[in-house]
């Protein structure tokens, strides 16, 4: 696990591949890092042909900051950066999920020199206050602040992050409650300084400025980041294209859809 001290935060990442193939930066979403499990599937398929790297953003895996700290997306686009000038990478196709988007974006317009091309799932370029998004998250604070039980909190968890078709699968239904937190699950303080430092975040005023190539990706089940939020970044970027995937807010890392994300960015990067 590589770390770069930067101010006081110490960043932890992961790279794999080879230097001399195109480089890929994946941003996992809100609580996720380098080394869950989409994280893991992404290396697997990726790793053969691109060089690819995966920071734990603040308030994830296993990224340090000051108890108390708070953050924004431009510090974390900023965080980015300077991993990517300690690994020597000049350039490279960006890849945001989530929460991630988010990032994404900040990085795009802060240092566009510095992206080849953007794909973007699940993502947004603001969220209202209120809204079902932040209502969603807001309840999730709650739920876990009070200590509910671990299975009520996945039974919550998977109300909005999959579609309803995937609850007749008993089995997947019963692994998801059942799933034991991972050793680097998001503290409470984690969530509170990721969703605090996107709570004003807005550069819809700002998607013009961005020439490189977009591919946006959405699922119209999805209950977290609905998908009118995917299709005004798809109208306010200069270069974008949008698809659909069903499944829900996780369309990603599912097992029906990974082989189809990843042929289609394969394509849009070129790989």
């Amino acid at each position: 696990m590589p770390v770069l001290q930067r101010g006081s935060a110490r960043l932890a990442y992961e790279i794999a591949g080879s230097p001399n193939a195109p480089a890929v930066v994946y941003i996992p979403g809100l609580g996720n890092h380098s080394t869950d499990s989409l994280s893991s599937y992404l290396t697997q398929a990726l790793e053969p042909v691109c060089r690819l790297l995966i920071p734990d953003s603040r308030g994830a895996g296993r990224t340090q900051v000051p108890p108390g700290s708070a953050t924004s997306p431009d510090e974390m686009a900023d965080d980015l950066a300077a991993i990517l000038d300690a690994e020597g990478i000049e350039q490279a196709h960006i890849f945001g999920y989530s929460l991630g988007t988010g990032i994404a974006l900040a990085f795009a317009l802060r240092h566009p020199g510095r992206v080849s091309s953007l794909a973007l799932a699940a993502g947004f370029a603001h969220i209202p206050l209120p809204s079902r998004t932040s209502f969603i998250l807001e309840a999730m604070r709650d739920l876990r602040a009070s200590g509910g039980p671990r299975e009520l909190i996945n039974r919550f968890n998977a109300l909005y992050l999959i579609s309803e078709p995937l609850f007749e699968h008993d089995g997947l239904i019963t692994k998801w409650v059942n799933g034991e937190p991972g050793p680097h699950t998001q503290t409470e303080e984690g969530f509170t300084l990721q969703t605090e430092a996107f709570r004003s975040f807005d550069v819809r005023g700002r998607l013009h400025e961005i020439a490189q190539p977009v591919f946006v990706l959405s699922s119209p089940d999805d209950l977290l980041v609905p998908p009118h939020f995917q299709e005004e970044l798809a109208r306010g970027l200069s270069n974008a294209r949008l698809k659909s995937y069903p499944g829900g807010h996780g369309f990603v890392a599912l097992p029906f859809n990974f082989p189809t994300v990843m042929d289609d960015l394969h394509a849009f990067w070129g790989l």
